[in-house]
């Protein structure tokens, strides 16, 4: 028995030693392994400055390298798409290797962040996304602003480029640019080549059709509707307050909404500007036919209830509501106006289909009735795209061209857009 004692007060610390010491072993516990593997793409090893270097586009390259925009993606671990332009159309456009090392440094930065999107996208992106996608360049307008996500109305304005995919093409602005497949993917961003230069915008949507007389008419009949909305509203104004308070702070006026005003945010937009042959189409010859057609419009009253004068519902307004607004003005006046919480409205003709936009909301907002997209859209054989109010029985307009501005595409059409059972004579 003694041994026994004994054996226990000499074995057993030892044992509480070493069951001690092996529950204090760290043990990672490695969990089951869930979804799929993530691809490791050992041909992706190079940064943009290696591959603009190895690629045959020398021209880029030696301005990429000239400019300042080269060192960001080293010094701040920034990504970027780059639209690279060839050889062949950079020398068609003067620039060559000799040219690009005798200009400012300003301009080089100026020509190369014009065509650095600041974020990177793949053929990938594209393909996934069905969509056209805004790539925002490093190219600034220094004397403009715009709105910048939702919250920012005074952001610095940056030129875009709205980058899509069909099939194994490259599409900018909803024109064919090169090929998708010869995309180069970079650590830090990617290259795309593309076949043409793309065009600087320069204009407002007023400087763009004030410079094409075939849109005289529709830049004519909404400044002189505007007018006269004013007047009626200016008079009522005075018959019952006995003063004028100036334009009608409700209504969306045609040198607000279509042009560029110093120190207001530029709105990002569209719109379908019809051409003077698409009044032509529809009975219309001269803006003076119009006119005389907005006088079928109930009048002007005064709305004791809400202190404030009736819309004058121009005939006139409510077409042409469709083709710069989306037919938002349409809409009943609520305290938020009549457009509460809108949503991006910028598409390029390859998104006009109906399986994208058909149930776009154009407005939303938990309070107010859901405004959906107004319009069908159909292809033709040859690829144009058509147009009409969704139930109107009126011949589709057919885009025909589009404009790219400093606020957005301008969709050329060659018919008015009339709304279901809209009588328009």
């Amino acid at each position: 028995m003694k041994q026994i004692n004994t054996f226990i007060k000499r074995t057993l610390p030892a044992l509480v030693l070493v069951l001690l010491f092996a529950g204090c072993q760290k043990t990672e516990f490695i969990p089951p392994a869930e979804g799929e593997k993530i691809p490791y793409n050992p041909e992706v090893n190079k940064d943009l400055n290696q591959v603009l270097s190895q690629s045959p586009y020398t021209i880029f390259n030696a301005a990429w390298k000239r400019s300042t925009i080269a060192e960001a993606p080293v010094k701040t671990n920034a990504k970027y798409t780059l639209l690279v332009p060839t050889d062949a159309v950079m020398q068609a456009a003067g620039y060559t290797a000799d040219a690009i090392s005798k200009m400012a440094v300003n301009d080089v930065d100026s020509l190369v962040s014009y065509y650095t999107i600041r974020v990177k996208l793949t053929k990938a992106d594209l393909q996934l996304n069905g969509a056209n996608l805004e790539g925002v360049s490093l190219h600034p307008r220094a004397d403009l602003l715009t709105k910048d996500g939702t919250v920012n109305y005074n952001a610095p304005y940056y030129y875009r480029h709205y980058l899509g995919i069909d099939g194994n093409k490259l599409l900018v602005n909803s024109i064919p640019s090169g090929d998708a497949d010869a995309a180069i993917e970079a650590t830090n961003g990617s290259v795309f080549p593309i076949s043409r230069l793309i065009p600087v915008p320069t204009k407002s949507f007023v400087g763009a059709l004030e410079a094409d007389q075939r849109f005289s008419m529709f830049l004519e009949v909404t400044r002189r509707t505007d007018l006269e909305h004013n007047k009626q509203y200016n008079d009522l104004y005075m018959e019952n307050y006995g003063f004028e308070p100036g334009d009608d702070y409700r209504r969306k006026l045609y040198p607000t909404e279509f042009d560029i005003r110093p120190g207001v945010s530029v709105p990002i937009t569209m719109m379908f500007a019809p051409t003077n042959d698409a009044f032509k189409a529809a009975g219309f010859n001269t803006v003076e036919d119009v006119l005389e057609w907005n006088k079928r419009a109930k009048p002007m009253e005064f709305d004791w209830n809400i202190g404030e004068p009736t819309d004058a519902g121009f005939p006139s307004d409510t077409v042409l509501n469709y083709h710069w607004d989306f037919g938002r003005q349409n809409l009943p006046y609520t305290n938020m106006g009549k457009d509460p919480a809108p949503k991006p409205t910028l598409f390029f003709s390859n998104d006009l289909r109906n399986d994208l936009l058909g149930n776009y909301l154009i407005n939303y907002d938990v309070n107010y009735v859901k405004y959906l997209m107004p319009y069908t859209f159909t292809t033709t054989a040859d690829s144009k795209v058509q147009m009409q109010i969704k139930g109107s029985a009126a011949t589709p307009a057919t885009v025909t061209e589009t404009i790219n501005t400093l606020m957005g595409p301008i969709h050329v059409v060659d018919r008015l857009l009339v709304p279901k059972d809209f009588k328009m004579k």
